[in-house]
């Protein structure tokens, strides 16, 4: 979805599969009307996604990278969240769909936070509910230092510019910086991707911010190709990097890479 700017966009070798360069989106919160006759206020609900939904800190994939003391806990969070997508897609499917209460229309009425308008309403998550049901649960991706710092790299490097998508300002592409700490292999069958993601909304638990971001990534609302959820659910994938920093125009940005195989820079 695109809620509250977040947009997410994906890049694969010309060899292994085309190359996504979707739009970028621009800003959909929605403003309420002011009443014009004053009510009395009532008290603020938290910002929250479903309560039915899994607490990340309670799961077993969260518990598998806490320990990695080179990614920040939504860094964590977003590996754990990934893994959790891909061992268990019927799982996650079902969760899904918890979200079509919160369907006005197009306009998605979560507690707590300001209204966010889709591009195409709950129709797009049936989708990838149904896309999860048909998906054969995948292995869990490892988490990479490597990776990690060449995602890092490219965070870095958009926050002081304001800048989005797949190039630095120096020119690299997400596949330059994997081959900065450790070397991905090009040959036919060994894959790799990135996806970024950026979002200004703020939720009482920061944890939630990071399944918030995998969430647009594996529903992909207004873009065609569904990219992004393609790379979440490939099942070629075997490693993945994650950085996340501040962003001066969309608030915070992820960069996520995944790869078939990828060797650091430590074992070379």
């Amino acid at each position: 979805m695109m809620l509250g700017c977040f947009s997410a966009l994906v890049v694969f070798p010309a060899h292994a599969a085309d190359t996504f360069e979707p739009k970028f989106s621009r800003l959909r919160l929605v403003t309420p009307e002011a009443p014009s006759t004053p009510t009395p206020s009532a008290p603020a609900e938290p910002a929250t996604l479903p309560t039915q939904l899994p607490p990340i800190l309670e799961t077993a994939y969260f518990q598998q990278v806490s320990a990695l003391d080179y990614l920040s806990p939504i860094e964590q969070a977003i590996v754990a969240e990934t893994n959790r997508l891909r061992t268990n897609p019927s799982s996650y499917a079902d969760e899904l769909a918890l979200y079509e209460a919160y369907f006005n229309g197009t306009r998605l009425e979560l507690p707590g936070l300001p209204p966010m308008e889709t591009y195409e309403g709950f129709a797009v998550v049936e989708e990838a509910i149904a896309t999860l049901r048909d998906t054969e649960p995948l292995p869990p991706l490892q988490p990479s230092v490597g990776m990690s710092l060449a995602a890092l790299d490219h965070v870095l490097d958009m926050g002081k510019t304001g800048d989005g998508g797949h190039y630095g300002t120096d020119g690299s592409t997400p596949f330059d910086r994997l081959n900065r700490y450790g070397q991905w292999d090009a040959s036919p069958g060994n894959r790799a991707g990135e996806n970024l993601s950026y979002s200004p909304l703020t939720l009482d638990d920061p944890l939630d911010l990071a399944r918030w971001h995998v969430l647009q990534l594996v529903i992909d609302d207004g873009f065609p190709s569904r990219g992004h959820r393609e790379a979440l659910l490939r099942p070629e994938y075997q490693v993945t990097g994650v950085a996340c920093g501040d962003h001066p125009v969309f608030g915070m940005m992820c960069s996520i890479t995944y790869a078939t195989e990828y060797l650091e820079a430590s074992e070379e």
